[in-house]
């Protein structure tokens, strides 16, 4: 990507989930199966699409979720809270929270399961504890190793080193990643990759070069009034690769901490004289619930001159000394106050000025042992890019504080209707929220085969009760989108299928499908392994929205 053919800003994670699936050519589901109908009505009046969804949406939906922590005067975490207890402002205005739920991802996680050997006949997953699912959670450790002298480096990562030996749970991955480029180990939770990966981090060097087709939007001049200097290249180069781990963790299925270790940006972001990727940056992390955190690993700074032999100094000290001192504080306040905003900027916290840098990588790290999931229709959009400021509060404040999302972006272009659906139901298949607008339930099945590789089967039954159809000519009319997403344990999106079902249904049918309701299983053929299993269906006339979870271990 080049900083002078910038994709448009409006693509957030959304639109991943479609290009995979266009890029892979991803067949459509099964057969929908349905109970107590005859064959012959059915077929007319429930009929499964494989052609690309074309929903007319009665209500725009414009679903914006919100995070939030409660913590009392200590710090601690706070429980027991529902939704009266909440007021959410969208630009100062009180909005109407549409789904409220309290999780608990630090309750421990269910045990794992210990290889079995293989079956002839299928299966039932035995379904999760609700730990399993919340607790998944992906550590993307970004290291300054353009601006980040040595000794700094190295105290960092023996510190990481120590903490993800000890704080690594089998519930997590982390990655390392760096602002030059020159060392990525891609989530995992292989110990022993993470230890090599860590100790092949070495600082950029002032006379290192980079091929010149590595990067050639920054080796260019594509405005024509400036050519970069080593520290600006180093800058951009900084924020560009930040800006890709921010995509990458926009896709994984679970709680997204970056980590961004540095002493500081050096050269802000926005003093650049190329266009930046800070506001880019910002504006995916918030698209994407990506956290960002920054940890400055150089401790509680001493700013005098004259404890450091290597700096000849004035002999005298006098003036030039004072001056000297202001710009070390004035450069050190500078630098922590950006790592600051960001980290505020996208929820996160931002550690510095403490020498345990064991501890701040768990603090950094840590995630609540309680928090709660909010969401609202935004309304009155102007698809104009502008950034909505949120503010969660509580009813009762009883001295109590709350931690969110700074805000959230407008869309650039007004969605058609199958945009808009495609978006949102895009949107909620790469979190962990449950949500519960419609009653889906879900189980698994599977068999394993001689070749070891396995067929598994999600079974999916959407009560329809609840559902409101229009009414055409004799018929009761709706559409119904079922997204089965299947990630692996490393995060990476595994496979995908998705069907719209179209419903005509005479009052016979809707009388006998209102006491069935709607059956739909999808086959995925896997290799043994643990796998989370996304389930999103949306109905066309009011955009209710149901999202469950499920763990399937498919042994070796």
């Amino acid at each position: 990507m080049s900083f002078s053919r910038r994709k448009p800003r409006s693509r957030s994670r959304a639109g991943v989930l479609a290009g995979i699936l266009a890029a892979m050519g991803l067949a459509v589901l099964g057969a929908l199966l349905m109970q107590g109908a005859g064959q012959a009505p059915q077929q007319q009046e429930v009929t499964p699409q494989e052609k690309p969804p074309t929903f007319k949406l009665q209500v725009q939906r414009n679903l914006v979720l919100v995070r939030a922590v409660v913590r009392d005067d200590k710090g601690r975490a706070v429980g027991g809270l529902r939704k009266e207890d909440f007021k959410l402002l969208d630009n100062g205005k009180v909005q109407a929270i549409t789904h409220f739920s309290a999780e608990t991802p630090a309750t421990p996680p269910a045990r794992e399961v210990k290889p079995a050997p293989p079956k002839t006949e299928p299966e039932s997953a035995a379904p999760p504890a609700p730990s399993a699912i919340t607790r998944w959670r992906y550590l993307g450790l970004f290291f300054d190793d353009s601006f980040l002298p040595f000794e700094h480096l190295a105290r960092a990562r023996n510190a990481a080193d120590r903490f993800l030996a000890t704080a690594l749970t089998p519930s997590d991955r982390a990655g390392v990643f760096t602002s030059s480029g020159r060392t990525t180990l891609d989530f995992t939770g292989d110990r022993a990759k993470l230890h090599e990966a860590l100790f092949k981090l070495r600082p950029v060097n002032p006379g290192d070069s980079f091929p010149p087709g590595q990067y050639p939007f920054l080796l260019g001049n594509p405005r024509g009034d400036h050519i970069p200097s080593q520290t600006e290249y180093l800058a951009l180069l900084r924020l560009q690769n930040m800006e890709q781990l921010v995509r990458r963790m926009g896709t994984l299925p679970g709680q997204r901490n970056l980590i961004m270790i540095s002493d500081g940006f050096g050269i802000s972001p926005w003093e650049l004289k190329w266009p930046s990727l800070a506001g880019e940056m910002v504006d995916r992390a918030l698209r994407s619930n990506v956290i960002i955190s920054s940890l400055d690993p150089k401790g509680l700074p001493i700013l005098l001159r004259e404890t450091d032999a290597s700096w000849p100094g004035a002999p005298d000290g006098g003036p030039m000394v004072a001056a000297m001192h202001m710009g070390d504080s004035s450069r050190e306040f500078g630098a922590s106050s950006e790592m600051a905003e960001l980290a505020k900027d996208t929820g996160g916290e931002f550690f510095h000025h403490d020498n345990d840098l064991e501890a701040g990588f768990a603090k950094v790290a840590a995630t609540p042992e309680v928090y709660y999931s909010l969401a609202f229709s935004a309304q009155n959009l102007k698809y104009d890019g502008s950034f909505h400021s949120l503010k969660v509060e509580l009813v009762h404040n009883a001295g109590l504080s709350v931690v969110a999302r700074r805000g959230y972006f407008e869309p650039r272009r007004l969605p058609g209707a199958e945009g808009q659906v495609n978006e949102e139901i895009q949107e909620v298949s790469f979190t962990l929220d449950e949500l519960k607008e419609l009653p889906v339930d879900v189980h698994t099945q599977y068999s394993q085969s001689a070749n070891g590789e396995a067929q598994l089967s999600v079974h999916a039954h959407l009560d329809i009760r609840t559902l409101r159809f229009r009414r055409e000519q004799d018929r009761n009319a709706n559409e119904v989108m079922f997204v089965t997403v299947l990630f692996d344990r490393d995060g990476k999106y595994a496979d995908g299928k998705w069907q719209r079902v179209t419903l005509r249904l005479s009052d016979s049918t809707q009388e006998k499908l209102l006491a069935s309701g709607i059956n739909r299983e999808t086959s995925f053929a896997v290799k043994p392994g643990t796998y989370l299993i996304r389930e999103v269906v949306q109905d066309s006339e009011e955009g209710h929205l149901a999202a469950v979870n499920s763990i399937v271990e498919i042994p070796f």
